[in-house]
């Protein structure tokens, strides 16, 4: 619960820009605090007019790092939130927790363990999109579609560190903490769930059919370059 009080508050640049600056420098800190080589990447989101979108990194360094044998593995969550949440743990919050908790645990509690491959912790800014055409309804809307941060983060995935990605390393596995905004939160009432048609076409109307409940527990992996989900 420590941890999760400096995520329960709304977190979008245009309702409540200081919580979303308070609750990045909080993920900074906790990086730097725990020993990683931490540092921010700024990026152009779609309307750059209204926001500089933000990624935070932490790096623990495996016994390959800065070679060419390096194989970075990334997990990741986002920790911006929807302009109208007003209950920001469940917006992601418990993700970003779980994603610093993971952290710790592999930079202290196993800190005698030798690894040979790098990990990167990544807190993505801009995760949500919103309806920028409709300007009445989402002024100054910045990220109109989905993922703006993690997009510009893998368009500089094999700049941003020379040494890991530069010749011939690789990237051997992504997690993606929360990306439903909520973990471990079930709920078998009606419309206590919510789900993307954009990213999830194939469950959605399964989910619909349920009257969005929230009983389900939903895994994404990739085969063959395509995204793939069940529920």
């Amino acid at each position: 619960m420590s941890l999760l009080k400096h995520f329960n508050q709304n977190r979008h640049h245009v309702t409540n820009p200081k919580g979303k600056q308070k609750a990045r420098d909080f993920i900074k800190q906790t990086f730097q605090d725990l020993g990683l080589i931490t540092w921010s990447e700024e990026f152009k989101p779609d309307f750059p007019e209204y926001a500089t979108g933000v990624n935070i990194v932490g790096m623990l360094p495996g016994t390959l790092a800065g070679s060419p044998n390096d194989r970075l593995f990334l997990i990741g969550s986002h920790y911006d939130t929807v302009r109208t949440t007003s209950h920001g743990v469940d917006d992601n919050g418990s993700g970003v927790v779980a994603m610093l908790q993971v952290a710790r645990q592999i930079a202290t509690d196993f800190s005698k363990c030798t690894r040979s491959f790098s990990i990167l912790f990544v807190a993505f800014d801009f995760e949500e999109w919103e309806e920028c055409s409709n300007t009445t309804l989402n002024p100054r809307c910045a990220c109109g579609t989905i993922d703006c941060g993690s997009r510009a983060f893998v368009a500089n995935l094999t700049r941003f560190y020379n040494g890991s990605l530069k010749s011939n390393g690789k990237l051997q596995g992504v997690n993606h903490i929360g990306h439903r905004d909520e973990l471990q939160q079930h709920s078998p009432l009606a419309d206590s769930a919510t789900i993307s048609r954009q990213v999830f076409p194939d469950i959605f109307h399964q989910i619909k059919a349920d009257e969005f409940r929230g009983n389900f527990l939903s895994v994404v992996w990739a085969t063959s370059g395509r995204c793939n989900s069940t529920g």
